[in-house]
């Protein structure tokens, strides 16, 4: 089996055991989630199930999506002793390619030399048509508005979660720490908000 195989053999059941996990955590806190989204709750579940979950299932999930985006390369048969192998080991894992590619090149055939030059490219300039670079640009900007709209209102709800808790420290002012930390606290969510914003 390739590494690549086994990564996404790895990676499958990662994604398998985190997405049923999330399916329970979700079932098992199901009143939880539902008076935080009606506002009748302020307990933190959803945001801490998304960080100890969804995150984790979106991140193998990209992981997935990018080795099975890449092109398998062929190694060398493993029974032949004469084809010198190249290792790289990353972070704990071995990589082998050949040093000789030729076998991959050699059914390459390039096309003829045309008398006009090709076009003139500009250095960071992409090859692309304007509708298809508008669409790409159009999607990325979509995608970042609807994470920074969801971080958004997650730090609001945090916002509204931080101010009665901080309503509550004066009233008692038991410790006077808490109160600078939550004003603290309070602070930096509306700073990464108007940056959110701002973007």
């Amino acid at each position: 089996m390739s590494d690549r195989a086994r990564a996404i053999e790895v990676l499958t059941a990662a994604r398998d055991e985190l997405a049923r996990r999330l399916v329970e955590r979700v079932v098992d806190a199901a009143p939880e989630l539902l008076d935080e989204a009606r506002g009748d709750s302020y307990g933190g579940e959803i945001d801490a199930i998304h960080d100890q979950l969804a995150a984790r299932l979106a991140s193998v999930n990209a992981m997935l999506s990018q080795i099975l985006s890449l092109p398998e390369i062929p190694g060398p048969p493993a029974d032949d002793p004469h084809v010198e192998v190249h290792r790289v080991t990353t972070a704990g894992v071995t990589f082998e390619a050949p040093l000789s590619l030729t076998n991959v090149f050699a059914e390459t055939t390039l096309p003829a030399a045309s008398a006009e030059p090709p076009p003139a490219i500009e250095p960071g300039e992409l090859p692309m048509s304007p509708g298809l670079t508008a669409g790409i640009h159009q999607q990325r900007s979509r995608a970042m508005d609807k994470k920074a709209k969801k971080r958004i209102d997650l730090l609001n709800a945090k916002l509204q979660t931080l101010r009665q808790q901080l309503s509550g420290a004066r009233r008692q002012m038991d410790d006077p720490d808490e109160v600078k930390r939550l004003e603290h606290d309070i602070a930096a969510a509306e700073a990464e908000i108007a940056r959110l914003k701002a973007e």
